[in-house]
């Protein structure tokens, strides 16, 4: 047993061993000033240092050192101050730090100074303590209650292919990180309020023990006892109550902080700077009310008049950031961060390369005034090989070429590239990561910048949308139109028919079908291609019923799942190389749903729309049902 102990690496860890060993020689060895006052700094400087660490954390699972932290260093204080108040009645030395903060606070007057630190006290336990316990254990009730929902939500992702079995297990890692995480603060926050109980019960102990030990050992008169335990139990009960205060602000500024669904990587200076800005209104309306009461009472002024100054200058910084936002702020970031390709051209002849690093450059997706920035592509040509173009830089890119045509896949979708239309497809393959980066990175504050702008078209469709659908659901229905491809309207006609239909349907996951009866002209323009016509691609019954069945989680089969969409893809490509067009896919209305959401995991820049989506038939060139074998032992791809 010996043997297995010695070749256990916690056994031999250093700082282990210091922190077992450190603890107990705090209560049993009288310490001396030197040594209590290192500790006390150490004690003020790591709850002060949890403290912005919680402040300035950007990834909430990334400290889930936090409850031990606390255990540490709530421990650590306690020891530290059974250690002075063993120096206190002994009446020795109990260092420099202890007796500069009990005069600091006394001040000269030892009512004032024992008034302060019960008012210290009583905040610290009856406000800070009190309050982190009560939000830990909700935290940590809400919790528990919503893991298996939240369990069932991941393997319903999982089944439909939202998400890879990798990111499944990340997120179930993550989910059970959270819940002990939380478990383990509930607990944590019942060491802290025992430890203001405790601090309390030892100040008692230090002020009326000391006047005992002072009169009746060290022969003190009355007063002087008095007044020296009374600067010693202030200065010990003040040194060990603000590290306490600073540890349970961290706990408190940690779990109050709400997590976002879209994004919770900034910190808490970024996220204040970012949400009060839209109020730099009312804070100027509070500049000038400061100012008027300065003003009418002359008394105040020499207060009022830079306060006022200083929210009028607040307000102005508000200001500058929030039209900053709608212009740099909601651009993604620029090329070399996210998502990065490197396209390197080498052509035969140089004339295009101009042209092409133009229109690449130029290129620009908006969605309502958001600009989505420059494209994440850069070119190079100071290579010279026989190829019309070929991709590096990215495993996410593979390359081939055939006799007739260079071929690019990304993620998915091959996009063919004709020697005399190099520039073109460029602009085709920068519009899709522009497209895909907005899928990815559309949050919530993008919603409240659409919806800030549309005050300048309509106030009052601005206050309907406002008072009658709500932030979130607005950003929810926006999100789902920017996964379909084929879908566009303008601002004020999208949310016209976004306050029409929330008045007369309450289910929020109808509106968007509904708004979408209403664009058929706009999506059947928006399908047509180059020649202006619509190649039209169908599903047999027999795959549309199995489709339907792993979207509904009814069928499990991932082989089966993984051979469809195979097989959907490659029938994809032989239809674009067949026809020299991409194709539409086109489904019933009331399969639509269930089957862009599976189609799109495959190529998500396909056009699914309804038969009803298609207001002219005579746009329609062709019409093929892919050839997707319904039975798995038929299948031959």
């Amino acid at each position: 047993m010996i043997a297995r102990l010695c070749n256990t690496n916690l056994f031999f860890n250093p700082s282990s061993v210091i922190i077992a060993f450190l603890l107990p020689t705090i209560i049993l060895v009288s310490l001396p000033g030197g040594v209590i006052d290192s500790f006390i700094l150490i004690s003020f400087i790591s709850s002060a240092l949890l403290l912005v660490i919680m402040l300035e954390n950007d990834q909430p699972l990334k400290v889930t050192f936090l409850p031990t932290m606390v255990l540490l260093l709530t421990t650590f204080r306690l020891l530290l101050s059974i250690a002075t108040t063993r120096n206190i009645i002994a009446n020795e030395d109990v260092g420099q730090v202890i007796e500069t903060v009990g005069e600091f606070v006394m001040g000269g007057n030892l009512i004032s100074g024992l008034l302060i630190f019960v008012i210290i006290t009583i905040v610290q336990f009856l406000v800070v303590t009190k309050g982190g316990e009560r939000v830990a254990e909700v935290g940590a009730r809400f919790s528990l209650d919503a893991l298996p929902g939240r369990q069932m939500t991941i393997d319903g992702d999982l089944k439909a292919g939202l998400i890879t079995g990798e990111q499944a297990q990340k997120l179930r890692a993550d989910l059970s990180t959270e819940n002990k995480l939380f478990g383990s603060l509930d607990g944590a926050m019942k060491f802290v309020k025992g430890d203001a109980i405790a601090g309390i019960l030892i100040s008692l102990v230090n002020l009326f023990g000391g006047i005992y030990v002072g009169i009746n050992q060290f022969e003190l008169s009355l007063g002087d006892s008095v007044s020296r335990f009374s600067v010693l139990t202030i200065g010990d009960g003040l040194v060990s109550q603000i590290p306490s205060l600073l540890l349970s602000m961290a706990c408190g500024v940690y779990l109050t902080r709400i997590k976002g669904s879209e994004d919770h990587s900034s910190s808490f200076i970024n996220q204040l700077m970012s949400q009060i800005g839209i109020f730099w209104k009312n804070l100027l309306v509070i500049s000038v009310v400061i100012f008027i009461i300065g003003v009418f009472n002359s008394s105040l002024l020499y207060v009022c008049l830079p306060l006022s100054v200083l929210c009028a200058i607040l307000a102005m910084v508000l200001w500058r950031s929030g039209l900053s936002s709608t212009t740099v702020a909601t651009q993604f970031e620029p090329a070399g961060n996210g998502l990065y390709s490197s396209l390197k051209f080498v052509l035969r002849e140089s004339q295009y390369r101009n042209v092409i690093h133009h229109r690449l450059t130029a290129l620009q997706e908006t969605l309502w005034g958001q600009s989505l920035g420059e494209p994440a592509i850069v070119i190079d040509s100071n290579l010279h090989v026989d190829l019309s173009v070929y991709v590096a830089g990215i495993e996410m890119f593979t390359f081939s070429q055939q006799e007739a045509d260079s071929i690019i896949e990304i993620l998915g979708d091959e996009i063919f590239i004709r020697h005399d239309d190099v520039a073109i497809n460029v602009s085709q393959i920068a519009s899709y990561f522009l497209h895909n980066r907005l899928v990815e990175k559309f949050n919530l504050q993008y919603t409240n910048n659409i919806i800030a702008g549309l005050a300048q078209q309509s106030e009052i469709m601005k206050n309907e949308i406002d008072s009658a659908i709500g932030l979130n659901r607005v950003h929810d229905v926006l999100k789902q139109m920017i996964r379909s491809p084929e879908f566009s309207l303008d601002r004020i006609s999208f949310f016209e028919s976004l306050i029409y239909w929330s008045r007369i349907d309450s289910e929020p996951k109808n509106w968007l079908t509904r708004i979408r009866s209403q664009a058929r002209y706009e999506i059947t323009a928006r399908m047509l291609n180059e020649d202006g016509k619509i190649h039209i691609a169908l599903l047999s019954p027999e795959i549309t019923e199995e489709i339907i069945g792993f979207v509904a989680g009814e069928m499990e089969e991932i082989d089966r799942l993984v051979e469809i969409q195979q097989a959907l893809r490659k029938e994809l490509i032989q239809f674009t190389r067949s026809h020299g067009h991409k194709p539409v896919l086109v489904v019933d209305d009331s399969e639509i749903n269930n089957i862009k959401s599976f189609c799109l995991q495959v190529v998500s820049t396909l056009f699914v729309c309804s038969h009803s989506d298609i207001v002219d038939q005579s746009c329609v060139a062709s019409s093929q049902v892919l050839q997707i074998n319904p039975s798995r032992s038929d299948a031959n791809y």
